[in-house]
């Protein structure tokens, strides 16, 4: 699998947990669903898939996403705390 933008990890990260559902996909988000990531109702609502879980898994794997205490660490840093 090719690489993700930033703006698409960011999305997948925002709705990362299996009992969340995006209710109102931007046009972008249904690239996530050609990509297998996610899936969409019949309404238009979308949830992750298990390929997401993975494809995050592998992301925070290699480096390129931080787990939540690293953004937070990121963020005091930057606040200069």
């Amino acid at each position: 699998m090719g690489r993700l933008s930033r703006r698409q990890t960011d999305r997948l990260v925002s709705i990362a947990c299996p009992g969340v559902i995006l209710l109102t996909p931007r046009k972008r988000d249904f690239r996530l669903v050609e990509l297998g990531y996610a899936r969409q109702s019949p309404a238009g609502a979308m949830c992750i898939t298990a390929a997401c879980l993975r494809r995050l898994a592998d992301e925070m794997d290699a480096g390129r996403l931080d787990d939540a205490l690293e953004a937070m660490r990121k963020q005091r840093e930057a606040r200069g705390q």
